[in-house]
């Protein structure tokens, strides 16, 4: 299953707003289905693990704060993956020490290793090289950021069934 998202998202609070019922819908689609084809029943009170890459970003602070603070008729184990050689690391003050995952999203060993270690239910990809100047820099690494290929193999073979959602911008 994936969602992608419009290249149009600016960081407005409407934008956000608007993103953040898309998203939720698809959540609540995403757990019916998952609830119809659990043949134990258990799915409604398993707590679904979301995995949000790019956890310092502008949108994926608004959408984690959003998730912990609205998690809906279940659970949800919310995971934000940073990069710390980024010189913009902050790691949101409301995503718990064991919820953050050091991720390297041009390494597949570091990608595979997540999603190995998380078994995430959702995947909302919000990472991004987002700057025009460093994206012509060095297009190569742009493009394993921006068109995570190495993230998409990893949910292929780890968590084939889980929801993907891809936010991305036109880099």
């Amino acid at each position: 299953h994936c969602l992608r998202i419009s290249p149009y998202l600016s960081n407005t609070i409407q934008d956000a707003n608007l993103f953040q019922a898309l998203l939720f819908q698809s959540i609540q689609l995403h757990r019916r289905d998952t609830t119809d084809h659990d043949s134990n029943n258990t799915c409604c009170t398993k707590s679904l693990r979301v995995l949000i890459t790019g956890a310092c970003g502008w949108l994926a602070q608004f959408m984690t704060h959003a998730l912990l603070t609205n998690p809906g008729d279940r659970p949800l184990e919310v995971f934000g993956t940073y990069r710390p050689s980024s010189p913009t690391t902050k790691v949101p003050v409301w995503l718990l020490q064991p919820y953050r995952v050091e991720m390297d999203l041009s390494s597949p060993a570091s990608v595979d290793a997540v999603v190995t270690s998380v078994q995430p239910d959702i995947i909302l990809h919000f990472a991004a090289l987002s700057s025009p100047v460093a994206c012509h820099k060095d297009p190569a690494f742009a493009r394993l950021v921006n068109a995570p290929s190495h993230l998409v193999d990893a949910v292929q073979r780890h968590v084939p069934n889980a929801l993907f959602v891809f936010a991305s911008t036109d880099m």
